[in-house]
């Protein structure tokens, strides 16, 4: 099964693919927009719809927006994202699918700020590294 570039790594979208399909995970019911349509997120791969008989079947999204549209004749879904994905809808889609399991947390590998802190660290050693050959091949040269 294929999934947007930006989810492919995504550590909550990964656990929302492997638990729903184990049926670990029970999914909220859709959102709906302002005219009453179902929503569905991007990358979303098994129907939500109450009583589906095929809950645990993975479709690409826009077969999962006609499976679902065809769970009652009264019940529309809302049009999908076409074209490229902003970072703002990106890391909102993101925020979707950690909010799936705020209640409880995947264990990360790193926090951020340790992350911040080893990649500030290494471009400070580069700077340094850098300036050092600098003055080295300047001596050098005189």
């Amino acid at each position: 099964m294929t999934w947007p570039t930006f989810l492919a790594k995504h550590p909550a979208y990964l656990r929302y693919v492997r638990e729903v399909a184990s049926g670990e995970l029970v999914m909220p019911e859709y959102e709906r927009d302002q005219k009453n349509r179902l929503i569905l997120q991007v990358g979303e791969q098994y129907c939500r719809y109450p009583g589906c008989t095929v809950s645990g079947h993975p479709y690409r999204t826009g077969n999962l927006r006609k499976h679902v549209g065809r769970h009652s004749e009264d019940l529309q879904v809302a049009d999908g994202v076409i074209g490229r994905i902003s970072y703002i809808e990106q890391e909102k889609i993101r925020a979707w699918y950690n909010s799936l399991f705020a209640s409880d947390p995947a264990p990360s590998s790193t926090s951020p700020s340790v992350a911040i802190y080893r990649s500030s660290n290494r471009n400070m050693n580069r700077k340094i590294n850098r300036s050092t050959n600098r003055n080295t091949n300047r001596k050098a040269n005189a």
